[in-house]
């Protein structure tokens, strides 16, 4: 699964540590689910990075789901497939228990 940090206070600039080191102690991922959880961190808003690092320190059980979700809506991008994509939205939405 993951492990959890503890040195989430003054998060902006200790969240992409803390993001960093929860994706690298993931046992559960391979070296390439994690390089592209590394490449992804840098590419998104200083408060997504606060967000996602939080609620991974709390849930750390949730890594794996979302990894898949980012590998699908990646693999989905690059075929251009509308149908993947529209799948993908239902399963978060079903994660995150929110109605159709």
């Amino acid at each position: 699964m993951g492990i959890k940090i503890n040195h989430l206070k003054g998060r902006s600039k200790n969240s992409q540590k803390t993001l960093e080191d929860i994706i690298n102690s993931a046992s559960s991922l391979t070296q390439g689910q994690k390089d592209l959880w590394l490449q992804t961190i840098k590419q998104l808003p200083e408060q997504q990075v606060d967000s996602l690092a939080q609620f991974l320190n709390e849930q750390p059980e949730t890594l794996n789901f979302l990894t898949r979700n980012v590998e699908s809506k990646l693999q989905a991008l690059q075929n251009k497939d509308m149908a993947a994509w529209g799948e993908i939205l239902k399963q978060e939405r079903a994660f995150l228990n929110v109605a159709d």
